[in-house]
């Protein structure tokens, strides 16, 4: 996913996130491939940025999305959640998700 740069310092933890529902989506191959009908843009998730996207349909805390990967994937903790806080500034920019 290549949204822009995003700035995760602006991002905690504690942060929760709802994604942006207006957007049509579709799965690919175990990948998430979206358009938003009002910009006309399209965006495509990895299989893992699929799984998040699948994490935030309600509200729902980064730290929360951190541990349910860390239980799913190989990695420490520390920097799953270095990744996961820049991964939503990236969908943050991209107006992808909205604060809750």
């Amino acid at each position: 996913m290549d949204f822009g740069s995003g700035d995760a310092l602006m991002i905690t933890l504690e942060r929760r996130f709802v994604r942006n529902d207006s957007l049509l989506a579709t799965e690919v191959d175990g990948a998430l491939v979206m358009m938003d009908v009002d910009s006309g843009k399209y965006f495509h998730l990895d299989p893992v940025g699929a799984k998040i996207w699948a994490m935030i349909d309600r509200p729902t805390a980064v730290s929360d999305v951190c541990d349910r990967l860390l239980g799913a994937y190989d990695g420490e903790l520390g920097q799953i959640q270095v990744d996961v806080l820049a991964y939503f500034a990236r969908l943050e920019a991209a107006d992808l998700v909205r604060r809750a």
